[in-house]
């Protein structure tokens, strides 16, 4: 390809961007951009699943969460002002707000055409849940937090979210077995979303963490997550493995 083609990609990524393909291929340019534009497809591959994982998970809890909530002679929609819980909203009072904040911004914004089915109307529940990082849902089971925070979880799992995952162990230790994979999948999902490079990550093993806690959901989830999932094939597609 070339020494000028090579400063030319450089601008277009960035060297600090391109450095671990580069040292990857050697310094040879042409396998260094074969390298980045499967890892591109990789990255869509990867965040077509989580399109489905994270909304499969995001509902999940929050039902747990509104059941719980009205056994304690609550509103279901938990996430609204003054509905919550004390327990549940000292876990998640700061990433709430956040979501509440852009949820109301968004509604009062140009975003919501005159033909919008929900124009003027007021911010609802499923707003805010929608503008929930995952970071977020994943917090709640601890495993991304200090030791003291994890284990005020405990209770919300005890009360709530193992009724979210019903095939997991409903002690401490199946809070902590879902929560270190939500964890692992939220670490992958933000390296994605930031377009770093997925050289290092053991896509079987992040397969197994996904497919671990969708079925702890339930049995079905699994198959209808991974009925059009392109992962396994587009990673069998590193260049690497030809080189």
């Amino acid at each position: 390809m070339g020494r000028e083609n090579a400063i030319h990609i450089e601008s277009f990524l960035g060297s600090a961007r391109l450095a671990p393909y580069l040292h990857e291929s050697s310094g040879d340019i042409d396998r260094t951009v074969d390298l980045y534009r499967w890892n591109c497809n990789l990255a869509g591959a990867w965040h077509t699943q989580f399109s489905y994982f994270e909304v499969m998970v995001r509902n999940a809890m929050d039902r747990a969460l509104a059941d719980w909530n009205q056994t304690l002679g609550l509103p279901a929609s938990w996430s609204l002002r003054h509905h919550a819980n004390d327990d549940l909203y000292r876990l998640i009072q700061s990433p709430l707000k956040n979501a509440r904040r852009h949820a109301e911004s968004e509604a009062q914004s140009r975003s919501r055409h005159q033909n919008h089915p929900r124009y003027g109307q007021p911010v609802s529940h499923d707003d805010i849940v929608a503008q929930l990082t995952f970071g977020s849902w994943s917090s709640l089971l601890g495993e991304g937090l200090s030791w003291q925070r994890a284990c005020e979880t405990d209770t919300l799992w005890y009360n709530a979210l193992h009724n979210a995952f019903p095939y997991a162990r409903i002690n401490a230790s199946g809070r902590r077995y879902i929560g270190k994979r939500l964890e692992r999948m939220r670490q992958l999902r933000n390296r994605i979303s930031h377009q770093e490079n997925l050289l290092r990550i053991n896509v079987n093993d992040r397969l197994r963490d996904m497919l671990t806690v969708l079925s702890s959901i339930g049995p079905n989830y699994p198959t209808w997550a991974m009925a059009d999932s392109r992962v396994r094939q587009v990673a069998q597609e590193d260049p690497r493995k030809q080189w």
